[in-house]
């Protein structure tokens, strides 16, 4: 199992294999950086026909998330959402790959 896990900044590191399943926060990149991050992940980590996700945010973050992959050029991402155990609505975003 350790080796499937890997540490590196998202934003430049080169993975040794593309992945299925990418999880991704936004808030992890300086603001105004988060489409670049989505369509990196998007080019050179997630494998054909796998899936980037993005999440969980809050409510309020929703729309900035959904934004950021617009402007990546994303077509058609996909939103779940989910109350978490303190009662709040979490959603995550995500996209295939293909």
């Amino acid at each position: 199992m350790a080796d499937s896990i890997y540490t590196g900044n998202a934003s430049s590191w080169i993975p040794p294999h593309r992945f299925t399943y990418v999880r991704t926060g936004l808030e992890y990149v300086p603001a105004g950086r988060e489409a670049a991050l989505v369509a990196r992940l998007l080019c050179d980590v997630v494998e054909p026909d796998g899936r980037l996700i993005a999440g969980p945010v809050a409510g309020d973050e929703l729309q900035a998330t959904l934004g950021a992959f617009a402007a990546a050029r994303v077509h058609g991402p996909q939103v779940v959402s989910a109350t978490d155990r303190h009662g709040k609505t979490r959603y995550a975003v995500w996209a295939g790959n293909g």
